[in-house]
């Protein structure tokens, strides 16, 4: 689904288009029957790393009654080694970056780009 969407601060953009996201993995992981899901079901894409920390808060916020769902920010001005291995012990089925930070790691082929 793509979406163009401009409103004021805190009319509910976000949850806007994370309530379907987090269903998408939430079907992908009822379908699963081994409950093995997918490394990345959802990428969302922020063009700053303080929209896609909000993004991300946000998206854990909803998350907090479905176990075994995760998410996690890849932006930069972190250690890249440090997402890493992040990615690599602690698997997600939603990743929010920034562009920059998305192509660092699948140039540099991190666990989630296999």
């Amino acid at each position: 689904m793509d979406a163009l969407v401009k409103a004021k601060t805190g009319t509910g953009k976000s949850t806007a288009f994370l309530l379907p996201a987090i269903e998408a993995v939430v079907k992908e992981k009822n379908s699963c029957s081994n409950q093995w899901l997918p490394p990345v079901v959802v990428l969302i894409l922020c063009p700053t790393r303080e929209l896609a920390s909000q993004i991300a808060a946000e998206a854990t916020v909803l998350l907090g009654h479905h176990d075994g769902i995760g998410v996690q920010t890849l932006i930069g001005g972190t250690r890249f080694k440090l997402d890493q291995k992040r990615l690599e012990s602690d698997p997600c089925q939603i990743i929010v970056a920034t562009p920059g930070r998305l192509l660092d790691h699948i140039e540099n082929k991190s666990g989630f780009s296999h």
